[in-house]
């Protein structure tokens, strides 16, 4: 843009600023990492975690601004506590690969910032479903694969597959768990408050693979505690009488699955010896409280 000097009369030239158009072109660029982060943890922790990366990256490069959202405040706050406590342990290092951890909390300020529509939240729960989906798939095949293994070794059907339990993408059937029961209940979020018109069919679709491979993959807290706890509450938000009816879903849950998935869920009051982990969880249990008795203001560090 050029102007003129009042005294000498010679134009001048000045930088033009960051146009409108490179604004949105950045903007879209960070979404679309921030959209491809969040979606990508079904299937990848490092590449979700690198495209989070490069998404922080565009957003400070390029000044926008991000807010910090009123439920990240506590969230925060333990931060900040959980540094003070790794720099109170008397081994600072022991706990640096905790505070490393702290740069993926950073998904939150840019989903916060970068999701602002209804649609976009929306797309995001059905890649999750649909990754979710995916990944089902690949444990039920793993957990046929090592029910038949086990059948023709002649082992205890429970203990081989409690041994090795479905992962799908995941690398351990506890992140896998995890996984699929939040990309389950948004899913179910979506289905009961959401407008999918036609889609709304295959969403059901998915919703059954994932809710029968969050049984199989025998991970009690997940499909005894976290989900039918956040199902209850999102049918009690839709209709109360449909939340008293998750009751007798579980009763015809129970019936219908294989005698060792039953068998699991029984070990929750009944437990097989060493077999199953409720005496351990007892003894972390002791220990934790032991510790938190011992050092009862900063604990001993992140580790």
């Amino acid at each position: 843009m050029a102007l003129i000097d009042v005294e000498s009369g010679a134009p001048v030239v000045v930088a033009a600023g960051p146009t409108r158009e490179s604004e949105q072109r950045t903007a879209r660029i960070a979404f679309a990492l921030t959209f491809a982060s969040a979606a990508a943890i079904m299937a990848s922790i490092a590449v979700s975690q690198i495209l989070m990366g490069a998404a922080l990256a565009v957003v400070l490069v390029s000044g926008q601004r991000l807010r910090i959202p009123p439920f990240f405040r506590p969230i925060l706050l333990f931060l900040v506590i959980t540094v003070i406590a790794d720099l109170a342990s008397g081994n600072p290092r022991a706990g640096l690969p905790q505070i490393r951890k702290i740069y993926v909390f950073a998904i939150a300020l840019l989903a916060y910032a970068l999701l602002r529509r209804t649609s976009q939240i929306a797309a995001l729960v059905m890649a999750w479903a649909t990754l979710g989906f995916a990944s089902a798939l690949l444990g039920l095949h793993q957990f046929l694969a090592r029910l038949a293994e086990g059948e023709r070794l002649h082992w205890n059907i429970y203990e081989y597959v409690l041994d090795q339990r479905m992962t799908g993408f995941a690398s351990h059937w506890m992140t896998f768990g995890g996984e699929q029961m939040i990309a389950l209940l948004m899913l179910t979020s979506l289905l009961l408050f959401g407008r999918l018109g036609r889609w709304r069919f295959v969403g059901w679709v998915a919703w059954s693979v994932i809710g029968v491979s969050l049984v199989l993959g025998m991970t009690r807290s997940v499909y005894l505690v976290g989900f039918p706890a956040g199902l209850v509450w999102l049918l009690w938000k839709r209709r109360r009488i449909l939340a008293c009816l998750v009751p007798l879903l579980f009763i015809a849950g129970f019936v219908a699955v294989p005698g060792h998935v039953r068998e699991r869920i029984v070990s929750a009051v009944h437990p097989h010896g060493e077999v199953d982990s409720n005496g351990r969880h007892i003894i972390m249990a002791r220990t934790g409280w032991a510790m938190i008795r011992s050092h009862p203001f900063l604990g001993i560090g992140p580790e």
